[in-house]
């Protein structure tokens, strides 16, 4: 058994009924599908948590990414110095090449 959540066809939990005799799915399956959870807007709540932790994640792995990129271009000019400095645009986000000139 699986769901949608407002989330489109990318977010869903599947349920497998034969697996809902596993204490650890039977209790998932309620917590997320139960009378209560749903009609107390439980399942609403863990389905924003789960948004905020999602967006928190990319936010923190995209600044690691930055950095990391930005200490790979330093490490280059000072491993060359044919190559010229680095033209780091205002707009950092996600595309952005940067470019090496040669000296």
């Amino acid at each position: 058994m699986s769901y949608g959540f407002g989330e489109g066809t990318d977010a869903y939990e599947v349920f497998h009924l034969e697996k809902l005799t596993e204490p650890d799915e039977y209790a998932r399956f309620m917590l997320l599908l139960s009378e209560r959870s749903l009609l107390s807007g439980r399942t609403q709540q863990i389905l924003d948590e789960s948004r905020r932790e999602d967006k928190d994640i990319t936010v923190k792995l995209y600044e690691d990414y930055q950095t990391q990129r930005h200490t790979l271009i330093d490490a280059v000019q000072r491993a060359d110095s044919s190559v010229g400095h680095c033209h780091r645009p205002d707009d950092t986000g996600p595309g952005v090449v940067y470019r090496l000139r040669r000296g």
